[in-house]
């Protein structure tokens, strides 16, 4: 019998780990189950061998300079991007460097919606850039030079969650934060419950769960902060929405 595959709510648990600078063991310990002792050190070690390779490899803006105009436009845009994340970096070192991933991220968000603020668009940007090189993982000897256009994402819970809020954009109205509650509750929309931060985003403004039993102040509260960075201003912020 072959290894058993680690599934697709331990790989994304196993990056933000390791996004958070912890070693090997320490997140083997964190993510086997008690009673089976799966999944196998070896898998996890296997596993975080073939994460820090892809993070390496889209550390390199090689792929700006190689991509054709007609596929991706404003470069000026992304360096703007680059210098915002770059300042903040500064003050939260633990978000890691601006990444061929984010990069992509923002671009394709700004062109479809160009409506955010930095902090709001690498807060979605990065969670984007975060599932794909989970899935990316997976797919190490597929090579196409179409991802920039055609990224290839396996839409989890919390993707199906940020897809619905770019289309219903429930920040605009009251009316739109209704509607977009009615989707998340009635399940047409999923509830983010592999992403912690996205869940408590989703109970603060009002959509129904069973994870927490704190009181909802029912209203738009800031995204959460990048994948890998700090919490510590957030949940200042929401604790003094929340009261």
């Amino acid at each position: 019998m072959g290894r058993r595959p680690i599934d697709v709510y331990t790989r994304s648990r196993i990056g933000v780990l390791r996004g958070e600078g912890k070693k090997l063991d320490e997140i083997w310990f964190l993510v086997k189950d008690g009673s089976t002792g799966l999944p196998e050190r070896r898998t996890v070690a296997r596993y975080l061998k073939m994460y820090d390779e892809n993070i390496q490899e889209e550390s390199s803006w090689n792929w700006l300079a190689d991509t054709p105009t007609n596929k991706i436009s404003d470069l000026q845009f992304l360096l703007e991007c680059k210098h915002a994340w770059d300042t903040k970096l500064i003050t939260d070192t633990q978000i890691g460097q601006f990444s061929e991933r984010i990069a992509k991220w923002c671009w394709l968000i700004n062109r479809t919606y160009r409506k955010f603020s930095y902090n709001d668009l690498f807060s979605i940007a990065s969670l984007y850039a975060h599932e794909e090189r989970i899935a990316s993982i997976e797919k190490l000897n597929t090579q196409s030079n179409s991802y920039i256009i055609n990224p290839n994402l396996k839409i989890n819970n919390v993707l199906n969650f940020l897809n619905g809020l770019l289309v219903y954009n429930p920040w605009k109205s009251k009316q739109r934060r209704l509607e977009f509650i009615e989707a998340v509750n009635s399940g047409t929309i999923e509830f983010p419950y592999l992403s912690g931060d996205w869940s408590i985003f989703a109970h603060c403004i009002g959509v129904d769960n069973e994870m927490f039993n704190w009181q909802s102040p029912k209203k738009i509260v800031p995204f959460p902060p990048p994948v890998f960075g700090s919490k510590t201003h957030w949940y200042m912020q929401l604790k003094k929405l929340i009261g």
